[in-house]
């Protein structure tokens, strides 16, 4: 689960009063380089070696784009980012999802 996102929304939210248009174009440029960062080869096998190398019991591997809420993933959606995200076969999560997954 990666959180990074969290932070870039936090930051797109401060922009969004006073130009609505820079801020959803921040949020592209950002993400845009975010998905960069998590499709990596090397970053995907670091995390790999890790995963391999701990005795947590797991169904399967995948990266989770963790959102703090359904209204963040609107917005992705809303702005084309979504199937982007999708194409690199990472998953996008809200907390409530997150839980369920935990548990």
């Amino acid at each position: 689960m990666d959180f990074k996102a969290i932070k870039i929304f936090s930051e797109y939210e401060k922009l969004l009063p006073t130009n609505q248009q820079q801020a959803q174009d921040f949020l592209k440029d950002k993400f845009i380089k975010y998905l960069a960062y998590l499709s990596n080869p090397k970053y995907i096998e670091s995390i790999t070696k890790v995963l391999q190398s701990s005795k947590v019991a797991k169904e399967k591997n995948a990266i989770i784009l963790a959102l703090s809420s359904k209204k963040e993933i609107g917005v992705i959606k809303d702005l084309g980012i979504y199937d982007q995200v999708k194409k690199f076969n990472i998953e996008v999560m809200d907390f409530d999802l997150i839980v369920n997954v935990v548990i």
